[in-house]
Formats: C-alpha cells, sequence, structure tokens
C-alpha cells in the first residue's frame, strides 16, 4: 500500500488549480460562444454562469478586453448561485485568421479513458501559457492565430505550429 501525506497547502494548492481550471474553461466557452454569434452576425449574446466568482471573473477579463458586459441578473439561493451576463461587441475587431496548436514535444500520455493528453503552449489574456488538454479539446482551448504567433516569444516561435481545420 502506498502511503502518501498530502498536507493541508498542498490540498488546499490543488484545489485552487482546480478552481482556476474552471475559470479557464468557462472563460474559453464564453470566447466560443462570442465568436459562434459573431460569424452568424449578432452582436449580442446571454450567458448563465452558476457560480457568483466566475461570473466575475469571466466580466473582469470581457470587460477588460473592450467588451460591453452587463450584468443582467444575479440570484443566491441556498443551492446554487446564478449570474446571468449580456455580452456585446459591436466596437470589438473580429480577425479571421488561422487557428494553429503548438503541441510541445515528447509530452502525451494516456489520460482518463486512455485519452491522448500533451503539453500545449497558447496565448490567454495576454500571457503565454503551457497546459495540458486532451488532444480532442486542445483545438478548442489552446490554439492561437497568426498574429499571436508573430508576437510570440522565442521559446514559443520555437515550437512547430500545426494548423487546426475547422
Amino acid at each position: 500500500m502506498n502511503n502518501t501525506t498530502i498536507t493541508a497547502k498542498m490540498a488546499h494548492d490543488r484545489a485552487d488549480a482546480v478552481h482556476q481550471s474552471e475559470k479557464d474553461l468557462l472563460l474559453r466557452r464564453v470566447y466560443q460562444s462570442i465568436m459562434d454569434a459573431a460569424i452568424d452576425g449578432r452582436y449580442r449574446v446571454e450567458f448563465e454562469i452558476h457560480d457568483i466568482e466566475i461570473g466575475n471573473y469571466v466580466f473582469n477579463s470581457l470587460t477588460s478586453n473592450g467588451y460591453y458586459v452587463e450584468i443582467e441578473s444575479e440570484q443566491r439561493t441556498e443551492l446554487q448561485d446564478i449570474v446571468k451576463l449580456v455580452i456585446g461587441w459591436e466596437n470589438v475587431t473580429f480577425t479571421n485568421d488561422k487557428k494553429y496548436l503548438l503541441p510541445l514535444d515528447n509530452t502525451e500520455f494516456a489520460g482518463p479513458d486512455d485519452e491522448v493528453v500533451r503539453a500545449y503552449a497558447y496565448k490567454e489574456d495576454g500571457c503565454w501559457a503551457v497546459s495540458l488538454f486532451r488532444e480532442a479539446e486542445a483545438e478548442n482551448f489552446a490554439f492561437v492565430d497568426e498574429e499571436d504567433l508573430d508576437d510570440a516569444p522565442e521559446w514559443a516561435k520555437a515550437i512547430e505550429p500545426v494548423e487546426v481545420n475547422d
């Protein structure tokens, strides 16, 4: 039997990392909803978020990137918090650049259910990062565009880009 001791700080750090990952995942879904709506010619989308802290995170991220965001409603119950955001982007410029993945060599491994997981470099909120993604999800969350590649730091430019086919 393997006895692994986990300190309270380690448990707290792990919980924080999971919570940050949840916030980032939801923010990516919001951005994807915005892109889908923009492609359809719409300039507004409504999004319900079932956690007030995550709702504030999404609100702050979007407003710092020039989006008009209105908190239409905020409900707190014993079982659930709901924040309804109305997001507008009439004055935000979208580009139709190709999308690329930047997979790091020799980082793949079998994840849950034998799914391939690997590390990808990507840019989020103006910062470059490396994170693990399931191969099937990477093109939705870990992509960069041509402008990102042009402005990338040298370590990211050294990674061979793989074009994402929509």
